[in-house]
């Protein structure tokens, strides 16, 4: 008897795109767009990136961590939206980036699109040092949002 290897077995969805069935029913799913960081023989992670949170930006966050910094540069944007990156760990942070290599917690995802977790990327926003192009998809539950909102 010949077994065929399944094509599927091999397949790598790091880097890719996954977009949710409109019947799917989960909320936090429903109707997303999820970036694929990381698929390997142990599982997956991915990150909600369309699902804007309201009312909170990167303002907002940088106040309610109380990341100060006197390099702000008034002409860059920090009202720009946080996304929910769906439920991986409660009011945690992952910011999806443009390379750059000074961050004390990051993980090269392509030659493109770099993560990174720690404190250190967020004192860079709103200052020359941040990365050109950024996305935050942060997790903060809905009965937690009032804590988060716009200041």
């Amino acid at each position: 008897m010949i077994i065929q290897e399944n094509k599927f077995n091999n397949m790598n969805l790091q880097n890719h795109f996954l977009i949710t069935m409109s019947t799917l029913l989960d909320p936090y799913f429903q109707k997303s767009v999820v970036y694929i960081c990381e698929h390997n023989e142990k599982g997956a992670m991915g990150l909600v990136i369309n699902r804007q949170i309201e009312q909170i930006s990167i303002n907002s966050i940088l106040k309610n961590l109380n990341i100060k910094t006197t390099e702000y540069d008034h002409i860059t944007e920090l009202s720009q939206p946080v996304f929910s990156g769906g439920p991986i760990a409660e009011a945690h942070g992952f910011i999806l980036h443009s390379p750059q290599n000074s961050f004390s917690s990051t993980l090269k995802l392509s030659d493109e699109i770099m993560i990174t977790t720690s404190k250190d990327i967020l004192e860079t926003l709103g200052t020359t040092k941040q990365p050109e192009k950024h996305l935050l998809p942060w997790d903060i539950k809905a009965e937690n949002k009032s804590n988060w909102k716009k200041r």
